[in-house]
This record gives structure tokens, sequence and C-alpha cells, in this order.
């Protein structure tokens, strides 16, 4: 299909079903992958200052507070067209399915960040330290005595935290090693997928633990 450019990424987002989006410094943001549902249909998105992406669904966090999304919708997980200043008190907001509790996020207090997996969420809150809910089968909520985190990644079923020492921190279903991050240092950013945790260190350079779809595309 179109080639996208990939310079000038800050932050990317992995999907579970195939497909990354990058965040460029501009604003604008980069797809790869499969484009089922729409869910790559980032190309006219400006002033964009986060990126998320569900299963099927994109989301992006404007510089004035608003949400933009694409995708699949078939429960109501993009209508943030009433969304505004989602963070900027700590507290959040969900919606979409919550038939395991992952949408049970309106007591969270003095959050900076959050991260969707396929069925739990994670929150970093100001304070460094993380909290869950959602379905916890493989241990993926698991993150009540982590500390000192910058970052938060969950992915289909793990969830990873990167700590200001520039180590990582994980927990959940570890079948084809996405957990084994404990060796890691000087990390800068780190996302998550369905099977796999992508690591990005602060001299540029990146690598992938776990099981990489080829069909995720390699930008």
């Amino acid at each position: 299909g179109e080639t996208v450019s990939w310079s000038g990424i800050r932050s990317i987002a992995v999907g579970r079903e195939n497909f990354i989006l990058g965040l460029r410094a501009n604003g604008t943001v980069a797809a790869a992958g499969k484009s089922s549902y729409d869910r790559t249909g980032v190309g006219s998105w400006t002033n964009i200052v986060q990126v998320a992406c569900g299963l099927n669904h994109s989301l992006g966090l404007r510089s004035d507070g608003t949400v933009v999304g694409c995708g699949w919708n078939y429960y109501g997980q993009r209508i943030t067209e009433t969304w505004a200043g989602v963070l900027s008190s700590g507290r959040v907001i969900a919606i979409g399915d919550n038939s395991s509790g992952q949408c049970n996020v309106s007591e969270w207090r003095g959050v900076a960040a959050v991260s969707a997996g396929y069925m739990h969420a994670v929150g970093l809150k100001s304070d460094g330290t993380a909290l869950a809910c959602g379905a916890n089968n493989s241990g993926q909520c698991n993150v009540s005595e982590w500390e000192d985190l910058t970052m938060i990644a969950a992915g289909a079923y793990h969830t990873v935290g990167l700590k200001s020492d520039g180590t990582l921190v994980a927990c959940g279903s570890n079948t084809f090693g996405e957990c084994n991050v404990s060796g890691f240092h000087n990390v800068a950013a780190v996302s998550a997928g369905e099977r796999f945790t992508l690591i990005t260190f602060k001299d540029g350079s990146s690598t992938v633990v776990g099981n990489f779809d080829a069909g995720q595309s390699n930008p």
C-alpha cells in the first residue's frame, strides 16, 4: 500500500491485531500493518500528543485534551467526541466492552497515563505506582507492588512497566518470553503487543522479546 515515512517518531503504540502507530514530533501519526476496519486511518490526524491501539481501533489524544478515533466501533469503543481534558485532573473514564471489568476505572485518582490490553487496563499514577482492573487470569493485573515507574504498557495478556532507572518489570503471560525483560538497562520506552514486548533504548536502538508476527510490519 501507501509508503509512510517513519522519520521523526517520538513514541509508538502496538495493536493486538497486527498493526502499529507511530507518533511524530510534529503531532502527526504514522501507521503500519493490517488496515482492517480502517484502524490505520490516521493520516489526517494533527496536533496529537499520544496514541493508543485497541484490538481493531486506534485513538489519538490531541494537545487541547480532546480525543479522535478510527476503526472498529462495535462496542462504542471509539465514541470519543464528548471527551475533553480526560487526564488533566488525574481521573480516568472508559468506554467499550466491560465483560471482565476492564472499564471499571471511575474510582481511579492521581493517574498520569493509562494503557489498555485485551481484557485489562492499567494506570500509571503520578507517584510512580500502578493500578489495574479487568481480567487477571494470567496475572497481568499484579502491579500493586510496582513503584518508581515512568511508563506502563498493557499487552493482550501481560503488562510491562518502565522504571526511572531505565530497567523494566513485567507480569502476566510469558508463554513466548514476552515478560523476559529483567536484564535490560538504559530503556527509554516500552510497548506491549499480543505476545511480545517492544523495547526502545536511550541510544535509539530497539529490540523485541516474545513472538513478533511478521504481519505487524517492520517500520
